[in-house]
């Protein structure tokens, strides 16, 4: 999650202007995003919605383990001070179940906007992520989009 974590702040907010040329470029997009935080998934989120070319040039989207409840930022401020003033903002404290949110893949509203993003892929699936090595589900899902071709003259006659 660290490498991820940099390349997004890299291409998204650091160096956004230097790296807005080559993400029109991108074909393949495959990341493994088990134990993302909730920054790398707004990241993401970014990414999906704003970054990429997703009309003409990517060919293929393949996301695994993108948490259901993403963990909150592990760079959250530890100092007393600083953890007294962000009781004073939220005063909801941030390990609490109930502020927990969900992940944007799972609410239809935001589905849906990138579903209408990547109305040119015939390809577009969403399920639950699987441990490799037992099998058993996790609270992850995976989601794996991919270009149809276009059809030739000859297949259309």
């Amino acid at each position: 999650p660290k490498r991820v974590r940099r390349l997004l702040q890299l291409v998204l907010l650091e160096e956004q202007e230097l790296w807005a040329w080559p993400l029109v470029h991108v074909q393949v997009l495959n990341l493994d995003l088990h134990d993302a935080d909730w920054n790398i998934v707004e990241l993401l989120h970014k990414l999906l919605l704003e970054g990429l070319d997703l009309k003409d040039t990517l060919r293929s989207i393949r996301l695994t383990g993108i948490p259901a409840t993403p963990a909150a930022d592990k760079a959250m401020p530890n100092t007393k001070i600083d953890q007294s003033l962000i009781t004073l903002v939220n005063p909801v404290a941030s390990n609490n179940p109930a502020v927990a949110r969900a992940m944007f893949l799972l609410l239809p509203g935001e589905l849906g906007q990138l579903r209408l993003r990547l109305s040119a892929f015939g390809t577009f699936q969403l399920q639950p992520t699987f441990q490799a090595h037992s099998g058993k589900r996790l609270a992850a899902v995976d989601l794996t989009a991919e270009r149809c071709p276009l059809p030739t003259d000859a297949e259309i006659s």
